[in-house]
C-alpha cells in the first residue's frame, strides 16, 4: 500500500516505521527535518500545514509513488490556551492544521484513490480525541478543531461511499506531552481505568484494521485505556 501520513513526530513516527517495516510505501508530510530523518525510507514532503497550501500533496505523492491507498492525518498542535488569553488566531491556527488540511488532502486523495481497482479503493483515517464530550479546561481551540475533525470524518465517509472508507481513532493518553511534568502525567494515567498509557502497538493494530476494512466507515473508535467511560474529573 502507498500511504500518506501527516503529523509524523510522535505516534506518527511509530506508525510510519511500522508501515515501512511491513513493506508499505510511506509519504511523510513534515515541517521539522528531524522527523523525516527518523523515518528512513519514506518519501518526504516539507510543508507547514498552518500556512501553506496542501491541496497539491496528493498529486505530488501520486507522481512519486504511482497510486494512493491510504491517508493518515495525525497532525495536531496541543498546548494550553486559557480563555483570558484567547485570540481567534489561536483557533484559526488549530483549524488550519487539524480540519482544513484533513479536508484538502482527503478530497485530493479521494480523487486519486478512485483510479484504484476493486470496490474498496482507499482508506482515510483521522486522529481525534476521546475527550470531546468532556473537554479539558484551557484547551478550547484544540477541542473545537478536533470536533470539526470528527464531523469531517462522518461527512466525508458519506460523501466518499461506497469506494473510499473514512474512519478515525480517538486517542487517550499515549505519550506524555513535551510541556507536561511527570507528576501531572502520572495523575492522568492513574485516572485511566486501565491505569497505563495507551499502547502504541494497539494503535498500530487499529490502523491496520482501518486500512484494510471493507465494512466500516464513519466510525470513530476510542483507543484510550477506558477514559471515555470514566470522564475527566471522576
Amino acid at each position: 500500500m502507498n500511504i500518506i501520513i501527516t503529523g509524523a513526530k510522535r505516534v506518527g513516527t511509530y506508525i510510519g516505521k511500522k508501515l515501512l517495516e511491513e513493506g508499505h510505501k510511506v509519504a511523510i508530510v513534515y515541517n521539522k527535518t528531524n522527523v523525516c530523518e527518523d523515518i528512513k525510507g519514506a518519501f518526504c514532503i516539507k510543508r507547514d500545514l498552518s500556512k501553506e497550501d496542501v491541496s497539491d500533496i496528493p498529486n505530488v505523492v501520486y507522481e512519486k509513488l504511482g497510486s494512493i491507498d491510504g491517508f493518515l492525518h495525525l497532525a495536531s498542535p496541543y498546548y494550553k490556551t486559557p480563555i483570558d488569553n484567547f485570540d481567534i488566531k489561536d483557533y484559526e491556527y488549530y483549524n488550519k492544521i487539524i480540519v482544513e488540511s484533513f479536508l484538502n488532502i482527503s478530497i485530493g486523495a479521494f480523487k486519486i484513490m478512485m483510479k484504484n481497482e476493486g470496490k474498496t479503493k482507499g482508506h482515510i483515517i483521522g486522529f481525534g480525541d476521546w475527550a470531546l464530550d468532556t473537554p479539558y479546561k484551557d484547551y478550547m481551540p484544540y477541542f473545537v478543531a478536533k470536533g470539526g475533525l470528527h464531523s469531517a470524518v462522518k461527512v466525508l465517509a458519506k460523501e466518499f461511499a461506497p469506494h473510499v472508507l473514512v474512519n478515525a481513532l480517538a486517542l487517550g493518553p499515549v505519550l506524555m506531552p513535551e510541556d507536561m511534568d511527570k507528576t501531572s502525567w502520572d495523575n492522568i494515567i492513574k485516572n485511566t481505568p486501565l491505569q497505563q498509557e495507551v499502547n502504541l502497538e494497539d494503535i498500530y493494530n487499529c490502523v491496520k484494521i482501518l486500512l484494510t476494512t471493507s465494512s466500516m466507515t464513519g466510525t470513530i473508535i476510542p483507543v484510550d485505556g477506558g477514559r471515555h467511560i470514566k470522564g475527566v474529573s471522576s
